[in-house]
């Protein structure tokens, strides 16, 4: 059984506020938890499932509160959430049956290919526009599976590349990308949650104590977003992925 003192629980329940609003608009926020729930005193594979789990309820109120980005065309959900789902079963199983070392030196580079997507997005969007719409090919489909995979083994800054990649592959705008992004990832963390249940690696505690901050978290921030224009979208995304490369590189 988890022991908190007064200090701590208040960290987890501020972090995990802060997760749910900041991965609402968009993302890495595993790396407010993951370190919390660390100095809480749990072992980094069970901060990090029981971390997954406890995100799920903001993930919900993320999807809620962008659904309205998504109005009148949501094929695209349908074709790609497949792709979401089988990446976090294998990222989840690789997360427990696979040793560390195998994912960690590439998750930071994953990280700054998210953050040079963004930067590109806008430039070749531009000069796809008088093609129209742009179908769905292969390529979305096997990165969202990807991202997928690294959303179920850890899935820090996973918004960052899941918006950089719906951006530039689909020629969509930030926050119809955002509002996306929400209901792929939120699949990934529900699925990946089941997983990590199922495993019996979880600290109930410190689930339910992200659970009901990172819901507040994302309520509040999935409405804040609504008003954010593209570019500080796009800074807030850059910002965030250089600094989740960062903490990633030095950990």
């Amino acid at each position: 059984m988890l022991a908190l003192s007064s200090d701590t629980l208040l960290l987890i329940l501020v972090a995990g506020f802060a997760a749910g609003f900041i991965n609402s608009i968009v993302g890495s926020g595993t790396l407010i938890t993951f370190p919390a729930l660390l100095a809480a005193g749990l072992s980094p594979l069970v901060a990090n499932t029981s971390n997954n789990v406890g995100l799920v309820p903001g993930a919900f109120a993320a999807m809620r509160g962008s659904r309205h980005a998504l109005e009148g065309d949501r094929h695209q959900i349908r074709a790609l959430m497949p792709f979401s789902i089988a990446g976090a079963l294998i990222g989840a199983l690789a997360l427990l049956l696979l040793p560390d070392r195998i994912f960690s030196s590439v998750v930071p580079w994953l990280v700054l290919l998210g953050v040079g997507l963004n930067i590109a997005a806008p430039i070749v969007s531009r000069r796809r526009k008088e093609s129209g719409q742009i179908a769905i090919g292969r390529g979305a489909q096997f990165s969202v599976l990807l991202t997928g995979i690294y959303g179920g083994y850890f899935g820090a800054a996973q918004g960052v590349i899941l918006i950089g990649l719906l951006s530039l592959l689909l020629n969509e705008s930030v926050a119809r990308s955002n509002a996306m992004k929400n209901y792929l990832a939120g699949a990934t963390n529900l699925i990946a949650g089941f997983v990590f249940i199922l495993s019996g690696k979880i600290a109930w505690l410190a689930v339910l104590l992200i659970g009901i901050s990172s819901y507040a978290g994302a309520f509040v921030g999935s409405r804040v977003g609504r008003g954010i224009p593209p570019w500080i979208y796009r800074t807030i995304i850059t910002v965030t992925g250089l600094y989740a490369s960062y903490r990633l590189f030095t950990s």
